[in-house]
């Protein structure tokens, strides 16, 4: 799935979007509400996100990116490291209601990668055991002399900031991220948050 068409030229400009990050970031806002109220709104939101995006910057291909389970999740519990040591506070203390909500709202992303690998001319990526941010990764250096305008909250992508080829939007705040409080260092990113 890694692979785009051989009609792919240089100079092309890339949509990411981090699909994951963005449907969680709808699903918050609409958690009140009834499940199929909720999950409707989130693929409505996506696919206004994913459009408005587009226009704004022009970009000749749009690649929604997914999450899998985690080889680090794997790797953890085969060295029986605790989830409190990794990112222990996510999905902490939920209700039982709540837990419910999260497992279904996980099956309709997964619902929501498949209808899009499976209806639409877009470069739809997910792969076993990668996280969205390895998918990213790999994508960009697979696609060095193209423009790259990734759709994300995670901080952890500032450390793709070395690739000037590379911008990177808040979806919240609509803002660009920067490295500037490390000195436009990514590899002083890295150190500090490593640390």
């Amino acid at each position: 799935e890694m692979m785009h068409s051989q009609e792919t030229t240089m100079g092309l400009k890339y949509l990411i979007l981090d699909m994951s990050n963005i449907l969680y970031t709808f699903f918050h806002k609409y958690i009140r509400e009834e499940d199929d109220i909720q999950i409707s709104a989130c693929h409505a939101g996506a696919l206004i996100t994913m459009n408005s995006y587009k226009k704004k910057y022009d970009c000749d291909e749009i690649v929604p990116i997914f999450d899998a389970l985690s080889w680090r999740k794997l790797y953890m519990k085969e060295c029986g490291i605790s989830k409190k040591k990794y990112k222990g506070n996510r999905r902490k203390n939920l209700t039982d209601r709540q837990k419910e909500q999260f497992a279904i709202f996980d099956e309709h992303i997964n619902a929501f990668y498949e209808f899009l690998r499976d209806n639409s001319s877009l470069i739809v990526l997910k792969a076993h055991l990668l996280e969205c941010d390895d998918l990213v990764a790999a994508f960009i250096d697979s696609h060095p002399d193209d423009t790259h305008i990734l759709i994300s909250r995670d901080k952890d992508f500032l450390q793709l900031l070395n690739n000037k080829n590379l911008t990177i939007v808040d979806t919240v705040t609509k803002k660009e991220l920067s490295l500037d409080e490390w000195d436009g260092n990514a590899d002083l990113f890295m150190f500090e948050k490593c640390f």
